[in-house]
């Protein structure tokens, strides 16, 4: 059965299945035969004008001469059962794709050749508009049936999780930021922000470390450091080994057992990486959705959101952060993961008697805040205090667009670059933890 015997089945199904019309999800322009798609575009058409879509009010809207015998052949002479219809439909979309793919795959090829962009630039494309037709427009609506049974099957897994001890979304490593935001959930777009030496790598690695030794695949962006910088954290982590030990080579033949057995752990992990400088969001879409291709992704994390370049620069700096966040909000929703990326706060909080940071510290946009679903800030008393216990350590919720604001008690171990947890803490009534 070629596309176009399977595109005169659904319109001849249609035809004598009126009401099936508006409960296929297929489009004009899924169909590769001018003819046929305009005929089913005069079907929705009649449709929506409250209009029985019959063969002689559908052949007045394609406005041709032959326009009766061509749709009356349909509606007469085409064979397939309407219980198959969604089955044709598939085929048709699958027919369809399959053309724009190529098309894609011809267009990429015609801008190398003209050289239009670098390779790179070319293939960020690429990947952002298989994106796009993955998506195909599915998913984007729904009546209150679809609605409500998608937020009933939600709750219920939270409730599963709740009853097991566990949680829904991706482990975040923290025991006390788990209670509070249940992990880290798909299409969030989770912003971890502070002041330098206040630990941002340090919890990414954390939380990608242990989500990944729960099974979760974790895909790193690190537009600060180096592979091999981010390495040696990594491998001082799952060592339990001092990180200056790891830099400095003074480790005794015990320590370096240690260090092949953490390195062995860490081999066996589904954990990521690219280390791309100056990487842009496109860059980032395209390395993210080959992960997710090439054997699933469950949560993506950035460092950092202004280290990144902009895929278009902008005379203002506020406004090319607040796109770059725009974007990784994007990204999250298109491939539906959590994105969480760690931010730099400005010296404002630092003028403060009280340096613990507040919304309004976050640096060079408040989109930021605006785009995030999750907002969250790392203090360590011990930064500014010398006298302050060096392993307290707090995480402050300072928005959540899905439950409480408030404080999580948290520990951090500094030579070895590791948090971890403490007596949570609620702060009133804020967290209700």
């Amino acid at each position: 059965m070629n596309a176009f015997d399977i595109e005169q089945i659904i319109l001849g199904i249609l035809l004598r299945h009126p009401e099936q019309i508006v409960r296929v999800d297929i489009r004009a322009d899924h169909f590769q035969n001018p003819t046929c798609g305009l005929i089913f575009q005069s079907m929705r058409a009649a449709v929506a004008a409250g209009q029985e879509p019959d063969v002689f009010n559908v052949a007045e809207r394609l406005g041709r001469q032959d326009a009766v015998s061509i749709v009356a052949s349909l509606w007469k002479d085409t064979a397939g059962s309407v219980s198959n219809l969604a089955h044709y439909c598939g085929l048709l979309k699958s027919e369809a794709r399959s053309r724009a793919l190529a098309e894609l795959l011809a267009k990429s090829a015609e801008d190398l050749h003209a050289r239009t962009g670098t390779a790179d630039e070319i293939a960020a494309r690429l990947i952002a508009r298989i994106a796009e037709l993955d998506r195909d427009g599915a998913g984007y609506a729904v009546d209150a049936t679809g609605w409500m049974a998608a937020a009933l099957d939600q709750a219920e897994a939270v409730h599963e999780a709740a009853k097991r001890g566990g949680i829904v979304g991706v482990p975040t490593g923290i025991g006390g930021l788990d209670r509070v935001m249940g992990g880290y959930h798909k299409s969030d777009l989770i912003i971890v922000a502070a002041r330098p030496a206040m630990g941002k790598t340090a919890l990414m690695l954390t939380s990608a470390y242990r989500a990944a030794l729960r099974g979760r695949r974790a895909g790193i962006i690190s537009a600060e450091m180096p592979s091999v910088q981010l390495g040696l954290r990594a491998l001082s982590l799952a060592a339990d080994l001092p990180a200056n030990v790891l830099r400095t080579g003074k480790f005794t033949d015990r320590d370096f057992r240690e260090l092949a057995e953490g390195a062995g752990r860490l081999q066996a992990l589904p954990i990521m990486l690219y280390d791309k400088p100056a990487c842009t969001p496109s860059d980032i879409m395209m390395q993210a959705k080959a992960w997710q291709l090439s054997g699933g992704l469950d949560v993506l994390f950035v460092d950092f959101l202004t280290r990144l370049t902009p895929d278009e620069a902008d005379v203002s700096r506020t406004r090319e952060v607040g796109k770059m966040a725009a974007a990784m909000k994007t990204i999250a929703r298109e491939l539906d993961i959590p994105v969480v990326c760690l931010a730099q706060l400005s010296r404002e909080c630092e003028r403060r008697a009280d340096k613990r940071p507040v919304l309004s510290d976050l640096r060079d946009s408040g989109e930021i805040e605006q785009e995030a679903d999750i907002v969250t800030f790392l203090y360590r008393e011990h930064v500014y205090d010398e006298n302050a216990d060096p392993t307290e350590a707090e995480i402050l919720i300072e928005k959540n667009r899905h439950g409480p604001i408030g404080k999580v008690r948290a520990s951090y171990v500094a030579e070895k670059m590791m948090w971890g947890d403490r007596m949570a803490e609620t702060g009133g009534d804020r967290c209700g933890d």
